[in-house]
């Protein structure tokens, strides 16, 4: 889906990115509602009306803020894929689940913010629902490339169903902060590691990942 008129030379794609960063940071603050189009032009350092010669709106900029950060993340995931078939064991669930930490954590007002939307526009396109699908099946194909022995009797299921309450966890937290157990980045991935490899009941659940 493009929402943006494509930039024809370098300087206009210099504008594009600045706006596109602008209202990243803007709606990871204000959210969506509370962002105005003259306060990102403001930050991008260009006028209203170079705005509006890309976007028809608020909303399909947003769409386009949207596809510009779910992009970084795609890219970032498919590389996560290659190096996490060198990987084995539990090592392999530690490198998806901290994807996920490094991924959720430091975009928590942007997340917020695309959530919320989704919410106020039931109808609206939703590309965080098909990257958390496809991230469900990237690690369902990683363990089944990996090897590793799980020990419920329904592995299919017990991924999809582990990663979906590890995706909820971190989607939690970023809607309504980390709560009264605030936990530092390795020390999340560290738990939810064992959470997951419980419910699978990998055996060497801890073993691997703790120093």
């Amino acid at each position: 889906m493009t929402v943006a008129t494509a930039p024809k030379q370098a300087r206009s794609q210099a504008k594009l990115d600045r706006l596109l960063l602008a209202g990243r940071e803007l709606f990871a603050s204000e959210g969506f509602d509370g962002t105005r189009i003259g306060d990102v032009a403001e930050r991008a350092g260009c006028s209203v009306g170079a705005f509006y010669s890309r976007f028809a709106d608020k909303d399909s900029f947003f769409l386009a803020v949207q596809e510009h950060f779910l992009a970084e993340v795609g890219t970032a995931s498919a590389e996560l894929n290659t190096r996490a078939s060198e990987l084995g064991g539990v090592e392999l669930l530690r490198a998806h689940i901290a994807f996920g930490v490094r991924v959720v954590r430091p975009n928590a007002g942007l997340i917020r913010a695309i959530v919320q939307y989704g919410v106020n526009h039931p109808g609206a396109w939703n590309p965080l629902s098909d990257l958390v699908e496809a991230r469900v099946r990237g690690v369902a194909e990683a363990i089944e490339r990996s090897g590793l022995t799980i020990g419920h009797p329904d592995p299919s299921t017990a991924v999809a169903v582990g990663t979906h309450v590890i995706r909820g966890t971190l989607l939690h937290e970023a809607l309504v902060g980390p709560g009264v157990f605030p936990l530092d980045d390795d020390a999340l991935v560290d738990e939810l590691t064992d959470v997951f490899c419980a419910y699978l009941r990998v055996s060497d659940s801890g073993a691997a990942h703790r120093t």
